[in-house]
């Protein structure tokens, strides 16, 4: 399943990755607002699942100083538009990448003694509702977390319309509100705003949940 669904999107993205940045603008909501939901001074390193070219990770870096910010992504033609972004934005020595297929591979987040370390925030940023496993990754994402961690998750919800539906699965995007539901039952401590756009096209959701210790 790795090597099938790693291989889909890097050949999706190896086209998408050249045009992401001038179209997703338009339907991408509410990244700009997740990070004022997190924590001024989150317990551990901040990761960002499935981080694309970068977008958020330049925001989190800006708002989080003193955190290490690492993106992870399956796709080589994402990471590689990521690079150029932290580089670009002068975040080259303060942002990571590492190509992952999370939940099967593992993310190297070292302290100064090399230990591996668990995360204060797993950020996913229109993620999860490209994963076929979702449920599976939000329980992954609970083990991972360290104790008192956060989840932050900003994503697509639902639509009653057919032809956004359609639209929306040609790019590979499966909106099912039952995202919200596992992540409410996982993370019962938790801040959520659903809204609607386009007078009602579709509705996406930003969730910041808290992990018990």
């Amino acid at each position: 399943m790795k090597e099938k669904f790693t291989k889909k999107w890097n050949d999706f993205y190896a086209v998408h990755s050249h045009f992401y940045d001038q179209t997703r603008w338009l339907y991408l909501f509410g990244r700009n607002n997740i990070c004022d939901w997190l924590p001024k001074d989150p317990p551990g390193p901040i990761i960002e699942i499935g981080c694309g070219t970068g977008f958020n990770l330049t925001s989190l870096a800006a708002r989080f100083p003193d955190k290490e910010i690492i993106g992870v992504d399956a796709t080589i033609p994402m990471l590689d538009k990521a690079r150029k972004r932290i580089s670009r934005n002068g975040y080259a020595g303060r942002i990571s990448l590492q190509q992952c297929f999370y939940g099967k591979d593992t993310i190297h987040c070292l302290d100064n003694n090399g230990t591996n370390v668990k995360p204060g925030v797993l950020f996913f940023s229109y993620a999860l509702t490209l994963m076929p496993d979702y449920e599976y990754v939000i329980e992954q994402a609970y083990k991972d977390l360290c104790p008192k961690g956060y989840i932050a998750v900003v994503d697509f919800v639902e639509t009653k319309f057919k032809l956004v539906h359609d639209w929306f699965k040609w790019h590979q995007v499966q909106m099912n509100e039952d995202i919200i539901h596992k992540l409410e039952k996982r993370f019962p401590d938790y801040n959520l705003k659903t809204s609607l756009v386009f007078g009602g096209l579709w509705k996406y959701c930003i969730f910041v949940g808290k992990k018990a210790e």
